[in-house]
Formats: structure tokens, C-alpha cells, sequence
């Protein structure tokens, strides 16, 4: 199978995908769609950033999932995957779906980190537990755009970002997932994702 999806001006994408919101987020925002990405803001309320991820609402054993986008000045556009997702009542009072434990493969100013976490409600100012199971180091430029594309399977995490290769393993990799984008910690805007399964 066998997607592509080109953002501005259309919500076609928006039947194969679903919003699911981090522990960590203090409002559930949903993305804005310009002529030609999908873009978060900077919230005045709450003097930060929208911090949104988008994730498939099929589940795949294997699947790659290629993203054209970049971040201004700072940013974290991310690639996301897991299959813990549950509905919780969120600080606004309404229903959403939240991760579970899931990866992260993260674009930063300074390489590529990806991330095993794992939620903590215990830790009520930053409830999930990051760890950081790999880290490459190389400057991407801030308004590049990211060429940034993560396939799992068989319990390993194939990441490529700009021509750069490597991948990780982990024990808690699901056999079966969901697989997204997420924006965090700065403006990223996405202009086209493909999913391959």
C-alpha cells in the first residue's frame, strides 16, 4: 500500500489520520491548514507553543512513513509511533485520545534524537519518563526543509534525515502500530507526508 498526502487547502488526509495528544500538552489544539502545510502556532493564552501529532488510524507490522517539513528558529518536527492509545478526559473537561508508551524520532537543530517514552502521571509538572535511546549529531538549519523518513519493522527503527542513515532497536518496539507526525517546541510545518505499508 501506498499513500501520499500533499497539505494546504484540503482535509482529505484527515480520514486516515486521527489527533492523539501527549501527557505532557496543556491545551488540544488541532492543526492550521495553509495554502500549502499544515503549520502549529504559538499560543498567547498559554505562552507557548501547540503541541500536535497527528498518528494513522490503521495499525501496520511494518510500515515507512517519509515527511517534507521544517521548524522556525527552534523547533521538533517528529516522526511517531506506538500502539498504546487510550481515551482520557482531558484539563479542558472534554474527551480525547492520549499516547500511551510510543517512539519518537525527533528533527533538532542539532541532528536526530529518537525517544522510548513512557507516560508518568505521577509526575504531575512533566508526566512521561523520556529516554533517549539514540542520538546523531549534524546541524539542520532552521527554515531547511527536512526531508526526514522512519520505517519499523521486525523490532528496529530505520531512520533517514537528509541523506543521513542509521537505525536503533528496542525490546518495547510493537509488533503491530499507528505511525505519525508531530509538532512541538517551535512552529514545524508539514507540506507532504508518505506512508508506505
Amino acid at each position: 500500500m501506498f499513500k501520499s498526502y500533499d497539505f494546504g487547502g484540503t482535509s482529505d488526509w484527515q480520514k486516515d489520520f486521527m489527533y492523539v495528544y501527549s501527557p505532557i500538552v496543556k491545551s488540544y489544539p488541532t492543526f492550521e491548514e495553509q495554502e500549502n502545510c499544515l503549520v502549529n502556532r504559538y499560543d498567547e493564552g498559554l505562552e507557548d507553543y501547540e503541541y500536535i501529532s497527528i498518528i494513522s488510524a490503521d495499525t501496520y507490522k511494518s510500515a515507512k512513513l517519509r515527511a517534507k517539513c521544517d521548524f522556525h528558529k527552534y523547533g521538533a518536527p517528529i516522526i511517531v509511533f506506538g500502539n498504546d492509545i487510550s481515551e482520557a478526559v482531558g484539563k479542558d473537561g472534554k474527551k480525547h485520545l492520549f499516547y500511551g508508551v510510543h517512539f519518537e524520532v525527533v528533527a533538532w537543530e542539532q541532528g536526530c534524537n529518537i525517544w522510548y517514552i513512557v507516560p508518568c502521571p505521577e509526575r504531575t509538572e512533566h508526566p512521561v519518563r523520556p529516554t533517549k535511546i539514540l542520538a546523531e549529531s549534524f546541524k539542520i538549519e532552521d527554515g531547511s526543509l527536512i526531508d526526514m523518513a522512519v520505517e519499523v519493522k521486525d523490532g528496529t527503527i530505520f531512520a533517514e534525515m537528509n541523506g543521513r542513515r542509521f537505525s536503533v532497536s528496542h525490546p518495547q518496539i510493537p509488533a503491530e502500530f499507528h505511525i505519525g507526525y508531530t509538532a512541538c517546541e517551535g512552529i514545524n510545518k508539514l507540506y507532504k507526508m508518505e506512508l508506505f505499508a
